[in-house]
């Protein structure tokens, strides 16, 4: 079995080569995992190309942004931008709350559905003024690494 130590060390190599050969334009393809590839947005109308024949033209005056990509190589999910994944992820409420955990108070993202959130944070269930109730929430402890 690889140890904690061992995935932290390829991590963080990995963070730093992804973005060195993405800005250089080359796309890394990770297999099983996905694909990273530099996107440009240029300004509206981009340049003409009279603009682009003039040695003093900088193309860097056009480009509005540089985005890094990411294509997940995974058949399941083939629908990440479909209607479906749409509707999943929309649906859902990420808050952080403060909670005890091993003795130590962290700060833990809460994801709930946002009927569940609505129904928790009714103005009938908070009558106290106290903490609002949550219910059928799936923790994820951003500081598990503590």
């Amino acid at each position: 079995m690889v140890g904690r130590d061992a995935i932290q060390a390829v991590l963080v190599k990995l963070s730093e080569c992804i973005p060195e050969l993405v800005a250089q334009g080359v796309g890394v393809k990770l297999d099983g995992l996905g694909i990273f590839y530099p996107t440009i947005r240029n300004k509206k109308g981009g340049a003409t190309e009279e603009q682009m024949l003039d040695s003093e033209f900088n193309p860097t005056s056009i480009v509005e942004g540089v985005h890094v990509r990411f294509l997940p190589e995974s058949s399941t999910l083939d629908n990440l931008t479909s209607r479906q994944f749409m509707t999943r992820s929309v649906s859902t409420v990420v808050k952080v709350e403060k909670r005890t955990v091993n003795g130590k108070v962290k700060n833990v993202q809460v994801v709930q559905s946002l009927a569940d959130f609505r129904t928790a944070n009714a103005p009938s269930n908070n009558s106290g003024g106290g903490p609002l109730p949550v219910g059928g929430d799936t923790e994820v402890d951003p500081d598990d690494g503590d």
